[in-house]
């Protein structure tokens, strides 16, 4: 779950995307900030790689 201003940049209003599918329509990767604090959003065994490495903050 994104916060609605990065779903709204996305043109989307309801619906669902894949991470892929989200970054290609924003044109750009999406970071930890663009993710809510829902519950749904702490990394999860069932994270694809992907979507996993966008929840996870850079390391420095």
């Amino acid at each position: 779950m994104v916060y609605r201003r990065v779903w709204q940049a996305a043109g989307m209003g309801k619906g669902y995307l894949c991470i892929g599918c989200l970054e290609r329509r924003l044109c750009r990767r999406v970071v930890p900030e663009d993710f809510t604090k829902a519950p749904i959003n702490r990394l999860h065994s069932w994270d694809t790689e992907r979507l996993a490495s966008r929840k996870r903050p850079a390391i420095p």
